[in-house]
């Protein structure tokens, strides 16, 4: 009797987890300059291709979020006292967002383990809660500085 032999191509074997981490990596990262250089040329006030806030055009209320992409765009054009009063909770999360980002690529692709900037799981009770203050307070007539 005869062999058969298998005419099949060879297997691409999956890639390994630090792999499909640095694609993750590389994708946010080149995600993350196309969305600094498209705040950084166009101003959200002027051009409609940004997206608005389903919230606001609901309710008429400030969300949380509301300001954000005006107060990165006056950031990354040096514009800080405009950045504060379109939305001081976005400069306030951009370098905790960016040092998160930092820990995890520090843990993943050297095994160094950079400080934790909140030790205990009770910090994301925290910060929702201040999230959602600042969503409440910043719709109060008292506290009308603080909405963009």
């Amino acid at each position: 009797m005869q062999e058969q032999t298998n005419n099949l191509p060879p297997m691409i074997s999956s890639p390994s987890s630090a792999s499909r981490s640095l694609i993750l990596l590389l994708t946010g990262g080149f995600m993350a300059m196309a969305v600094i250089v498209l705040f950084y040329l166009f101003d959200p006030v002027k051009h409609s291709f940004f997206p608005l806030c389903v919230f606001h055009q609901f309710t008429g209320l400030n969300c949380p979020g509301c300001g954000g992409q005006r107060a990165l765009h006056y950031l990354l054009h040096g514009e800080i006292g405009a950045a504060l009063r379109c939305n001081a909770l976005v400069l306030v999360a951009i370098p905790v967002a960016i040092w998160i980002t930092l820990r995890w690529g520090a843990r993943r692709f050297s095994n160094r383990e950079l400080p934790k900037l909140f030790r205990h799981h009770i910090w994301a009770w925290v910060l929702g809660g201040v999230v959602i203050l600042f969503g409440v307070v910043r719709n109060l007539p008292s506290f009308a500085w603080l909405s963009p």
